[in-house]
């Protein structure tokens, strides 16, 4: 009973682990893609100043 307890306290610690690995490499995504669209968007409205 106990071995089934081990084991299952095993997985949930790797199931925790994994999911928080995946919530950084979620965050980091959509803090990369926040970052360039803003860039972009900062670069475009900068040129648009330019041209005036």
């Amino acid at each position: 009973m106990e071995t089934i307890a081990q084991e299952l306290i095993k997985t949930t610690k790797l199931l925790s682990e994994g999911l928080l690995l995946v919530v950084v490499a979620l965050a980091y995504v959509v803090l990369i893609l926040y970052v360039t669209n803003n860039y972009k968007k900062y670069t475009h409205d900068e040129k648009k100043k330019d041209s005036l």
